[in-house]
């Protein structure tokens, strides 16, 4: 271990070392971001070449153990004395730091534990994509940008035909286009969803939805057009407290539009300005319907399974059971009957009410009748109630084992276990989720409601008694002083499943680098890799991802093996990422 003396950061973010003998530094925000990240993430068992030295000699390498900078600056080695470390040192690193922590607790791992060889795999992954850094088409990102600019354009003039009052910042603005509405036509909107207004005011509404979403598109466009470079940070390893990466950032490639609204469907084009290297082509597949598989296999929704299992249109077969004697065609007779079957497997089973199962068909779903809505959500309940049965189970399983009435409960095959104000959630696909700070609040009708700390650092002790908490707020300080969110049980499965697929996805793309095939990035179930130009390589390449794809990998717990999934391609090699 290479005896660092000290290490400091100053008030422009610029890392410091000294070693007795050389100072070495790195300097600017990223390179703090970057460092922060490799001391928490890496651990004591891997190089590091993390800083540089200033005179003219051949950089050094360090190998940096978070906990002996806690005790080269004056703390202990414990976990709690790390945190300390946190709460106490330079703030430029502090927040960094703090998210990394939170992300290991993520990822099921402690300072007392090794860090599976896995979750390193997907480590090192992360930071190789974002040093190297995802490459923009910065000319083509100018080009959708006056494009779109043209759209925003004919949807203001759109308007104005009706609303020749309302002005370029009353355009903008929620409240003044909801006050401008009212008093033009005596109508009252309480959200802009197109699905809740018709005539005039419904195609008003949809116009104006088309001005907000192309004048952010034609901005975010010609934002990336002036910059260059590859686009590096981009992603963040466990950044969702499921464990699933996450984006920031204008140009965020996880929020990048795949399937808007039918009025926006050029947004799509903003996918286009990513581009792989020079030389390259893109090989994508998607993991098709994987919450909803995984969802059916750990429920125990045996029928579901197998429909998945024998490769059967399940949201069309659901849709024909709730409309019998109709048939029922993926882009055929009666599609959009299959759209409300495919929202409906896709979503109710997480808990979704019949409100917001409404809004999510009448957003995407043309020619649909209310009375419609109802059978199929109806329908859902009764045909699959080992999924309902879940939601029911997650709030039993959760009172039951915060009061003590039972020390270990089991939800989607997740043991849940309390130690302390710390709730574990082990994963059958070998993690552990962490909920820390947990409170019951009684709510004014006197039902108990869940509430927890989402940041480990400011997490108090022990779990208190109830406490009055209002109706309308998902968010309110306790008692202790602390800030708490509320927390609903259908959420325990949703996060149940999303942690699991995700594991699924960092297991396929484990087994893909073991093959050869370079992972660009992810966005969420979909994995785009990088291949040379020449058809045998990105033949070979489309060929692994597609017997990769077709099951869970064997590096995850034998008892998900059996489990039903499948990559579907849309193209099999692209120059864009469309």
């Amino acid at each position: 271990m290479t005896a660092v003396v000290s290490v400091q950061v100053d008030e422009f973010g610029v890392v410091r070392a000294f070693d007795g003998e050389r100072h070495y530094f790195r300097s600017g925000v990223q390179d703090v971001v970057r460092v922060a990240e490799r001391l928490v993430v890496y651990g004591a068992d891997v190089v590091l070449p993390l800083l540089r030295p200033i005179r003219d000699a051949p950089p050094s390498e360090f190998v940096v153990d978070v906990r002996d900078l806690a005790r080269l600056l004056g703390f202990g080695d414990t976990e709690d004395a790390v945190f300390g470390l946190i709460r106490e040192g330079v703030p430029q690193v502090h927040q960094i730091v703090a998210r990394r922590l939170e992300a290991m607790h993520r990822i099921g791992c402690r300072f007392d534990s090794q860090i599976p060889e896995g979750e390193r795999q997907a480590m090192r992954r992360m930071v190789r994509i974002n040093d190297n850094g995802i490459v923009l088409d910065r000319p083509h990102a100018s080009a959708l940008a006056s494009e779109f600019r043209h759209r925003r354009d004919e949807a203001s003039r759109r308007v104005r035909i009706s609303l020749p009052s309302i002005d370029f910042l009353a355009l903008r603005s929620e409240h003044r286009f909801r006050e401008e509405v009212a008093r033009r036509f005596g109508v009252e909107l309480g959200t802009t969803a197109l699905g809740k207004v018709g005539g005039a005011v419904g195609a008003i509404v949809d116009a104006r939805r088309c001005f907000i979403e192309f004048d952010k598109a034609a901005n975010l466009m010609a934002d990336v057009g002036r910059q260059s470079g590859a686009l590096r940070n981009a992603l963040k390893y466990a950044g969702a407290s499921t464990g699933r990466y996450s984006s920031s950032g204008r140009f965020n490639i996880l929020a990048l539009p795949k399937r808007p609204h039918r009025s926006l469907e050029s947004l799509k084009r903003i996918r286009d300005v990513v581009v792989p290297p020079p030389g390259h082509l893109f090989v994508s597949r998607d993991l098709h319907a994987i919450e909803a598989r995984v969802l059916s296999y750990l429920s125990g929704q045996d029928d579901l399974v197998e429909r998945f299992r024998c490769g059967a249109d399940v949201y069309a077969e659901f849709a024909s059971s709730v409309w019998p004697g109709i048939r029922i065609e993926k882009g055929g007779a009666n599609a959009h009957l299959r759209d409300i079957g495919k929202i409906a497997v896709l979503s109710l089973g997480f808990g979704v009410g019949f409100e917001t199962f409404s809004e999510a068909v009448l957003e995407d779903v043309a020619d649909v009748e209310p009375r419609d809505l109802r059978r199929a959500y109806d329908a859902f309940r009764k045909t699959y109630p080992r999924l309902m049965g879940e939601l029911s189970a997650a709030e039993s399983a959760l009172f039951g084992v915060l009061r003590g009435v039972t020390h270990r409960a089991n939800v989607c095959r997740a043991g849940v276990n309390r130690e302390g104000d710390v709730l574990y959630v082990d994963l059958p696909s070998g993690r552990s989720l962490h909920y820390r700070g947990l409170a019951i609040g009684t709510l004014p009708n006197g039902d108990d409601s869940l509430w927890w700390c989402r940041s480990w650092s400011r997490a108090p002790g022990e779990l208190g008694e109830p406490e009055a908490v209002p109706w309308d707020r998902d968010e309110h300080r306790f008692a202790d002083g602390v800030v708490r969110e509320r927390f609903r049980s259908h959420a325990l499965v949703n996060n149940v499943v999303q942690a699991v697929a995700r594991d699924i996805v960092v297991h396929i793309e484990n087994e893909l680098e073991r093959r050869g095939v370079e992972v660009a990035f992810t966005v969420h179930d979909s994995i785009v890799a990088i291949s040379g130009m020449e058809y045998e390589t990105w033949a070979a390449a489309h060929l692994i991802l597609k017997e990769v794809m077709q099951s869970v990998p064997r590096t995850l717990p034998q008892a998900l093996w059996a489990m039903p999934i499948r990559g579907e391609m849309e193209r099999a090699v692209f120059d864009r990422y469309a």
